[in-house]
């Protein structure tokens, strides 16, 4: 069996590149905010009442919620 060595380079990015690609993964932690904050809405309007007692919310707050759009707080 022969090992073999992957020897990686840096990537020589100009400042223009570079800002771009932090702009990009700026967008996807974003996106992926936002897609956890539909998800957790959606959770949330599927508890049963006895759940949301549990955790001081009544069924008309929890819809509320719900209804929100996933981009608004």
């Amino acid at each position: 069996m022969t090992a073999q060595a992957t020897q990686f380079r840096p990537i020589n990015l100009t400042p223009g590149e570079r800002s771009r690609r932090i702009n990009l993964n700026a967008l996807m932690l974003i996106i992926k905010h936002w897609h956890a904050r539909a998800r957790q809405r959606r959770q949330l309007a599927q508890l049963p009442a006895e759940m949301l007692k549990d955790i001081g919310v009544s069924r008309a707050d929890a819809l509320n919620e719900a209804s929100k759009p996933f981009w608004r707080s």
